[in-house]
């Protein structure tokens, strides 16, 4: 049997509050756009533009004249540093706990983000069963079994799974696995995923969950090397990836993007690895 290496991240994300974004006068007006995705062990990244107003075909501006600060808790983490191109990252080092998020223009005024990273989630992968028997004949290729036991609190819990493929020498790239839990959300045709496998632990809440995928054999014989991701994330950055991975159509309803950031718009969100 081919040896398949598995490590497993638990990550999370945060809670802000809903603001959607009306088609209305102040709505076409130019505002800050601010964007900072963190995650545990890192320096977290800010992105600081102004949006285009909607009646014009600019794209957005980003701007370095602003003060871009962060707190951790009541910890003052100070300013971030200016990289160019709107964007500021801090030396701090990112850890679960509550962040909070303030960016300061005299032409745009203040907006401002708090988030909270919790802890991981546990989780354990039970078994990889190879030449299982396909679960769909329209992907009969899919037949390496993975069983992924999610240890789920007693809590709204909102989750993202990723496969990363290791080729040698060291290059990573996420493939696509295939399955058809019904708790997963997102995929082309729902069946098969990369980075967009997101669900929510609605039918299984607080309770031990194994959620069944498979990979394709043909990738595993020849001897590839894997890691699976499991994301935790939270309301804000599921409702964020939801909106954002939303399917309308060509004559559907337009999407709002959902923000979390006041006196703008954008998302303060991020993950624990």
């Amino acid at each position: 049997m081919k040896k398949i290496l598995f490590l497993i991240f638990a990550v999370v994300v945060f809670t802000g509050c809903e603001k959607e974004i009306p088609f209305t006068g102040e709505a076409s007006e130019p505002q800050l756009v601010v964007n900072c995705l963190m995650t545990t062990n890192e320096n977290p990244l800010v992105r600081v533009s102004v949006s285009a107003p909607v009646t014009s075909n600019f794209s957005p501006q980003f701007i370095d004249d602003v003060v871009v600060e962060m707190w951790r808790g009541d910890i003052y983490l100070g300013e971030g540093n200016p990289l160019g191109q709107g964007t500021f990252q801090f030396e701090h080092v990112v850890q679960p706990g509550s962040y909070r998020l303030e960016v300061f223009s005299e032409t745009y005024g203040t907006a401002t983000a708090q988030t909270n990273i919790p802890f991981p989630t546990s989780f354990t992968i039970q078994q990889i069963t190879e030449g299982s028997e396909p679960i769909n004949p329209d992907f009969s290729g899919y037949n390496v079994e993975i069983d992924l036991l999610i240890d789920d609190p007693i809590e709204a819990n909102y989750y993202q799974l990723y496969i990363i493929q290791e080729v040698p020498p060291n290059v990573e790239d996420i493939t696509v696995f295939h399955s058809t839990d019904p708790s997963l959300e997102g995929g082309q045709d729902q069946e098969t995923y990369r980075n967009d496998g997101w669900f929510a632990d609605d039918a299984f809440n607080g309770q031990n969950y194994n959620l069944e995928f498979r990979l394709f054999e043909g990738a595993i014989q020849n001897e590839f090397q894997y890691r699976a991701y499991l994301h935790t994330l939270n309301e804000d950055y599921y409702l964020y990836t939801k909106s954002f991975n939303t399917d309308v159509g060509f004559l559907g309803e337009p999407v709002q993007v959902y923000t979390n950031i006041e006196n703008g718009i954008g998302i303060f969100a991020g993950r624990s690895r």
